[in-house]
């Protein structure tokens, strides 16, 4: 009997940005580097699944926030474009069909995988994969794991 695939994919919208340039592509503002410090203790309390694959968007605010948990899994971050929010000028479909793109390339690895994204990113794949619209705030996790071919929110 084949062995069925069981695998987990864990969403992290990036924390609080600092606002004080919104054409800068800026880091975290205090209150994002505590929601950064809260999701490592929620990582290292167990409350987070453990980690073996970490992919972040280009975004600073982004390698900020997921960087501490990664370093703590011992796992390099890789920097993932497709991960990056709806560009300007990219149509509703376009966007759709990236992140749609991204999972399917990602569908068979069965090791965990922490995601960390935007808030316009996160529900779209979400949707590609449950057919559900889940809203995630920021600096915040959702783990869903993958069984018998379906996904489900834990």
């Amino acid at each position: 009997m084949p062995k069925k695939l069981v695998k987990h994919i864990v969403f992290v919208r990036h924390a609080h940005r600092d606002t004080a340039d919104k054409s800068q592509d800026n880091g975290l503002s205090s209150k994002g580097k505590e929601q950064t410090s809260e999701l490592l203790k929620q990582y290292e309390d167990g409350e987070l699944p453990p980690g073996d694959v970490f992919m972040t968007s280009p975004k600073r605010r982004c390698i900020e926030t997921i960087e501490p948990l990664s370093q703590r899994a011992g796992s390099i971050l890789i920097i993932e474009p497709s991960l990056d929010e709806q560009k300007s000028g990219e149509s509703e479909g376009i966007f759709a069909k990236r992140i749609e793109k991204f999972l399917k390339e990602n569908q068979e690895d069965p090791r965990t995988h922490y995601l960390c994204s935007h808030g316009d990113v996160i529900p779209q794949a979400i949707d590609e994969l449950t057919g559900n619209f889940t809203n995630i705030g920021k600096g915040q996790a959702l783990v869903f794991k993958y069984e018998d071919g379906f996904w489900i929110m834990l």
